[in-house]
């Protein structure tokens, strides 16, 4: 792990006020989560944090947008896009969609595709449950961390 790197991503977290910061490419991860004791008590949880807050790795999407008190009480998590680009729900354009409203899904799942130039990204789930939302289309534009699935976790 490059600790220098680490370092900078927690200034940048201090400079610009935010709680959770993200870094991934083709050989790490890194998610640094700010937590205080107003809102979040570590310390309480029963569950370990790798059930509630599943790593990134590689180009997987991403488990945020609700603190980590919010996630544990709903169960429901939100899988947004870690990349901009040119959402496919299915491989190719009329067939059926990677997955559905309503349908389970398992780790590692295929969720759908992010066009980044000619390279297709597949996005897929480190949450075991069931797609409660999509809130994305085929041939959408991604914004980066733009929110496109929710499960509920099983």
């Amino acid at each position: 792990m490059d600790i220098k790197l680490v370092r900078k991503l927690s200034e940048l977290m201090n400079a610009e006020g935010m709680r959770k910061i993200e870094y991934a490419d083709d050989f790490m991860a890194i998610r640094l989560i700010r937590a205080t004791c107003e809102d979040e008590c570590l310390d309480e949880c029963d569950e370990p944090i790798e059930k509630m807050m599943p790593r990134k790795t590689g180009k997987k999407a991403t488990v945020a947008g609700k603190t980590l008190k919010t996630a544990i009480a709903s169960k429901t998590f939100e899988i947004r896009s870690p990349i901009e680009g040119k959402c496919w729900m299915s491989k190719v354009e009329g067939a059926d969609t990677f997955v559905k409203v309503g349908e389970k899904v398992g780790v590692g799942d295929v969720l759908c595709m992010v066009e980044t130039g000619n390279e297709f990204n597949e996005i897929t789930t480190d949450v075991v449950g069931k797609i409660v939302e999509i809130a994305v289309n085929h041939g959408d534009e991604l914004g980066f961390d733009q929110v496109m699935f929710k499960i509920q976790e099983a």
